[in-house]
C-alpha cells in the first residue's frame, strides 16, 4: 500500500506537467476542452459570441443576452475511458442574467494493484469545476450596448484518498455595434480566466497547483443578408504561446452547419433547433481532435429554453 501511495503522490506531483507542455499550466488542463457543442464546433471563438448558457465558462458577461431560463447538458466521448460532463442553468432577471454550473472530466474505476499485482479495489480520478456566474447589462443603446460579467469557481479534484480543491474568478465584457447594411452587428468582447486559481492537495507537504490565467480577446461579426457570423479569438495562457481560435456558423431554416479551427485543429459540427409549445429544444454536435494523441473527439449538447 505505501508504495501504491506514492505512485499516487508522484501521479499529483508530476502529472499536470505533461499536461502543460500542451495545455499551459500545471493544473486544471480538463479546461482546455471547454463546453459547448456549438463553440466547440466554432474552434472555441465564442469570446464575442457568447449567447447561450455556455458564456458561464467562455465570458460571462454574454449572460446578459439570454432573455429566457435555459438548460443545457454536454456529454463527450473521449478515447481511453474518459468522460467530460457538463450541466447549467440560466435564470434571467432583466437587466441581470444569473446562471450555475457544474463540469466533471475523469476515469472511473481505474484497478488498484498492490506491488505484487494482486487486485486491491477500484478507484476514480474525478477532476470537478463548480461555477455560479451573472451577466449586467451595463449600458443600452440603440447602436451600441455593454454587458459585463462575473464567474465565481470551486475546483475540486480526487484521486484515491486525496483531494485538491480551489477557488477561482472569471471577469468578462462584451460590447455589440449594431449596424446597417450587410454587417448588422459586431461584438467585441474580452475575459479574463481563472484570476487566483490554485489547486491545495490534503498530502503532508500541502502541495499546491497553479491553474493558468488565461486572456481571451473576440471579434465576431454578425451578417445581415444571410444567418451567417464569423468569429475569431486570441488566448494566451501562462506558461503557453499565443493560440489562435476561428469560427463560422451558417443557418439553412432550423439547421446550423458550423467549423473551426482550434489552434491547429480543424472542428466542426452542426445543430438543429425545435419548438414545442412554448419550450425550444436545440441539438448540437461537435467533432474535434485530441492536441497530444490526435483521436476523434465528439460533443453532444441539449438545451431547453422555457
Amino acid at each position: 500500500m505505501r508504495t501504491l501511495s506514492l505512485i499516487i503522490i508522484s501521479l499529483i506531483n508530476t502529472s499536470m506537467l505533461f499536461a502543460g507542455e500542451e495545455s499551459g499550466g500545471y493544473a486544471g488542463s480538463f479546461l482546455q476542452w471547454g463546453v459547448g457543442a456549438r463553440a466547440i464546433a466554432m474552434g472555441k471563438a465564442f469570446t464575442a459570441i457568447a449567447n447561450d448558457g455556455s458564456a458561464i465558462y467562455w465570458n460571462p458577461a454574454g449572460l446578459a443576452q439570454i432573455s429566457t431560463r435555459e438548460f443545457s447538458a454536454m456529454h463527450a466521448l473521449i478515447f481511453e475511458d474518459r468522460a467530460q460532463n457538463f450541466i447549467e442553468f440560466t435564470y434571467p432577471i432583466s437587466p441581470f442574467s444569473i446562471s450555475a454550473g457544474w463540469m466533471r472530466f475523469g476515469v472511473n474505476d481505474i484497478q488498484e494493484r498492490s506491488p505484487n499485482g494482486e487486485l486491491l479495489g477500484k478507484f476514480d480520478d474525478s477532476e470537478n469545476l463548480f461555477l455560479l456566474g451573472s451577466g449586467y447589462q451595463l449600458l443600452s443603446k440603440p447602436t451600441f450596448k455593454l454587458d459585463v460579467g462575473l464567474t465565481a469557481k470551486y475546483f475540486y479534484h480526487s484521486l484515491h484518498e486525496y483531494h485538491a480543491s480551489g477557488y477561482g474568478i472569471d471577469l468578462g465584457v462584451l460590447s455589440y455595434f449594431h449596424l446597417t447594411g450587410l454587417v448588422e452587428r459586431i461584438g467585441i468582447g474580452a475575459a479574463v480566466q481563472n484570476l487566483g486559481a490554485k489547486l491545495k492537495w490534503n498530502t503532508e507537504s500541502n502541495h499546491e497547483d497553479n491553474i493558468p490565467t488565461a486572456f481571451r480577446l473576440g471579434a465576431a461579426v454578425h451578417i445581415k443578408p444571410i444567418p451567417f457570423k464569423i468569429a475569431m479569438d486570441i488566448e494566451k495562457k501562462e506558461n503557453q504561446d499565443l493560440r489562435i481560435h476561428a469560427g463560422a456558423e451558417y443557418w439553412i431554416r432550423m439547421l446550423a452547419l458550423r467549423a473551426g479551427l482550434n489552434h491547429e485543429n480543424f472542428t466542426g459540427g452542426a445543430g438543429l433547433v425545435l419548438k414545442l409549445g412554448s419550450v425550444g429544444f436545440v441539438l448540437d454536435y461537435a467533432l474535434t481532435t485530441d492536441e497530444i494523441a490526435n483521436n476523434p473527439l465528439h460533443f453532444f449538447s441539449l438545451i431547453f429554453r422555457f
